[in-house]
């Protein structure tokens, strides 16, 4: 996984900010977000819900990503961890 601007791994329970990622590798089953929000400029900023209707449960390998345009911005997990580009 590579991104513009590298990649991170993120564990633990931290809340992350001024970020700028466009997609999430989720690295253990059933991680889970405190908060998950991703920005594109000139529209309203968009949450996990928003986009991942129905997502109850995520799973290792997932990749979620948001709209063209979008980034993510600001991340606090609640369990698991991700790894970002």
């Amino acid at each position: 996984m590579a991104g513009s601007n590298g990649c991170i791994v993120i564990t633990g329970t931290a809340e992350y900010s001024d970020l700028n990622f466009e997609s999430i590798s989720i690295r253990e089953d059933d991680t889970t977000f405190t908060s998950l929000i991703a920005e594109r400029p000139g529209s309203q900023a968009l949450g996990f819900s928003d986009v991942f209707k129905g997502a109850e449960a995520t799973k290792a390998g997932d990749l979620l990503r948001f709209p063209p345009g979008y980034r993510i911005t600001s991340i606090e997990l609640l369990t698991g961890s991700i790894g970002l580009a």
